[in-house]
């Protein structure tokens, strides 16, 4: 990341969606590989877009959140967006 031009490279993200699919593949049985999936379009489709559209959060932004909302699945979305969002106002 570059923290001088506020850019998200577009390689962190697919890293991060392949070690997804690396890791969910080995730990098959304890995770359901479509249900994260599901989770993380749903993501980017209702709120995602959303909050790009508006303005609020760039597309390299909503990219890794996607991403992050794919790690965290069904069961820990809201959580990870509390997260997020959390580090996101000490921040600001």
């Amino acid at each position: 990341m570059d923290f001088r031009k506020l850019f998200i490279p577009n390689w962190i993200t697919l890293a991060l969606t392949g070690l997804f699919f690396v890791y969910a593949l080995a730990a098959r049985p304890e995770i359901d590989i479509l249900l994260h999936v599901l989770c993380a379009f749903g993501f980017l489709v209702v709120i995602g877009i959303v909050l790009f559209s508006a303005g609020w959060m760039s597309g390299g932004d909503v990219k890794l959140l996607t991403a992050v909302i794919l790690w965290a699945g069904p069961k820990n979305t809201l959580l990870a967006l509390l997260i997020v969002t959390s580090v996101g106002l000490v921040l600001a």
